[in-house]
């Protein structure tokens, strides 16, 4: 996995802080193939660069979203159509961007230019409560493509509509999916996105909409994904987060938990894992948040070789 870091170098140039791994595994059935997976999250609005005090006092500039674009280009040039680009939730809510056009949707209308193939929801993209993300997703609806495809696997909506009617008929319409499959480098990837319970519970504006237990909807959503999508590789967009006391790190808790995802992008804790972090046979990554960071996680299939990480 590389972190790309975006800083600014006599307004030019881009700084890439290299940390590499790759992951093999073995699957009957599955096929041979590459993929590279480029990914974010918590976002935030962060459309232009912010300074950043570092700790010997120099001030630097972080982010902004067309480095990020800029490095995305960079690593698609790189890889060709064997590349994925994900996010793992709050892209909105964090400048006056949002504040101010909270229904205009620029956020997400930006990721689609940029690339963004899946994303998913995190909790402060329910801000403006069920009414306001209902806004955001007809305006991208009514803008037409590209945009990316929104994953929600374990979001409830009241059994009696009130107050959160408007929202289940704009996901109906969008619409959000429970799940997704793509194909790339002749892998078929099965993408599940979830919101765990510490992001729900600071997600007071949602209401009435709720989120089903995140591990109990994974095993479902997984199950239908190996069974049914015979999906060779599971990628989880987790709203939930690591944390450094390992029984309240939720996704670590979740791989444990499902260990037939592959792989857990994983956000809401703003963390920056440098190295891959390896539970079971599931890789966990992370790459901080603002858009100073883009994620790349190079993966092979290999049908001789077990599941491995090399770093």
């Amino acid at each position: 996995m590389r972190a790309v870091k975006l800083s600014i170098l006599f307004l030019l140039a881009i700084f890439i802080i290299a940390l590499t791994a790759s992951k093999s595994w073995t699957q009957e059935g599955a096929s041979c193939g590459n993929l590279v997976i480029l990914f974010t999250h918590d976002l935030h609005s962060y459309f232009l660069p912010h300074p950043v005090v570092e700790s010997d006092g120099r001030v630097t500039t972080e982010g902004g979203f067309a480095k990020l674009a800029a490095a995305i280009q960079h690593e698609r040039t790189r890889h060709g159509d064997k590349t994925l680009l994900v996010d793992a939730g709050d892209f909105a809510e964090g400048t006056l961007f949002h504040t101010v056009l909270p229904d205009k949707a620029l956020e997400f209308r930006l990721m689609g230019k940029m690339g963004y193939d899946v994303t998913t929801l995190g909790n402060h993209d329910f801000d403006f409560y069920p009414e306001g993300l209902a806004k955001m997703l007809r305006t991208v609806k009514a803008r037409g493509k590209p945009h990316p495809e929104i994953v929600a696997s374990n979001i409830e909506f009241s059994k009696d509509g009130t107050g959160d009617a408007e929202l289940k008929k704009a996901f109906c319409e969008f619409p959000v999916h429970e799940y997704i499959v793509v194909e790339r480098g002749g892998i078929k990837i099965g993408i599940l996105g979830l919101m765990g319970k510490d992001a729900e519970e600071v997600a007071p504006y949602a209401k009435p909409v709720t989120f089903v237990n995140h591990v109990e909807a994974s095993k479902r959503v997984v199950n239908i994904l190996r069974k049914n999508e015979k999906a060779d590789m599971i990628i989880c967009l987790s709203y939930s987060g690591t944390r450094p006391i390992k029984n309240i790190s939720e996704d670590e808790i979740l791989a444990e938990k499902v260990p037939d995802i592959d792989v857990i992008i994983s956000g809401h804790t703003h963390t920056i894992l440098p190295k891959t972090l390896i539970v079971g046979k599931t890789i966990i990554v992370s790459a901080g948040s603002y858009s100073s960071y883009l994620g790349v996680l190079q993966v092979s299939c290999s049908k001789e070789k077990g599941a491995s990480v090399e770093s």
